[in-house]
């Protein structure tokens, strides 16, 4: 944790700074809590649910990456992953 006030923290995980609220924080200990016992009651097609817990700015991301993608697509090239 690098920066903390009373309304935000600024913080490295897995190599990316994310800046969240105290409120988001403990609103995703909440929802990673819920996920933890519901998803094991979901049976072997759990996966198909997981959306349920994605947050906004999860969601977000995903729908650039789609957008990002079809646009690709628009391109003759090579796309590679790393």
């Amino acid at each position: 944790m690098i920066h903390q006030n009373n309304e935000s923290v600024l913080k490295k995980v897995s190599g990316e700074w994310i800046q969240e609220s105290i409120s988001e924080i403990e609103d995703l200990d909440k929802l990673k809590q819920y996920a933890l016992i519901i998803i094991p009651e979901l049976g072997p097609l759990w996966n198909n649910h997981i959306g349920t817990f994605l947050t906004r700015q999860t969601l977000s991301r995903l729908l650039y990456l789609d957008h990002f993608y079809r646009e690709m697509l628009r391109t003759p090239d090579v796309i590679l992953e790393f």
